[in-house]
């Protein structure tokens, strides 16, 4: 952008430079020049001081993976089914009854599962 307003002003003063030395025109056209350079530079500078100074006008978003999910701090625990994951229930986490998903097959009620991830309020168990 910094390249496209300084080109378009030295054009225009050149062209009224060029015109003034053939005399081909009068002071409209190089008032007229000027003014508009002027009026390009004032409108446009501000924008550009303001995105090479700002810290994240340039930095780069990167976007997470859609299906990754957080690890959460119980990732890798086992748990004991309190009832059967069909595919959702309840598993028994050292003392604590909380919903859970089974991740594919249906897990009875008494077998021992690893928690994978949570998700939505739920543990996701294998």
């Amino acid at each position: 952008m910094l390249l496209g307003v300084s080109l378009y002003v030295f054009v225009g003063l050149l062209i009224a430079l060029i015109q003034i030395f053939r005399n081909d025109c009068g002071v409209f056209v190089v008032v007229f020049t000027g003014i508009d350079g002027i009026l390009l530079v004032v409108m446009f500078w501000p924008l550009l001081l303001i995105a090479s100074i700002w810290p994240d006008a340039k930095k780069e978003v990167v976007l997470p993976e859609r299906n990754a999910a957080p690890e959460c701090e119980f990732s890798g625990k086992s748990a004991i089914v309190h009832s059967a994951l069909h595919p959702s229930g309840k598993i028994d986490l050292e003392g604590s009854i909380l919903d859970a998903r089974a991740d594919g097959q249906f897990i009875e009620k008494g077998t021992t599962v690893t928690i994978v991830r949570q998700e939505l309020g739920a543990f996701v168990v294998r």
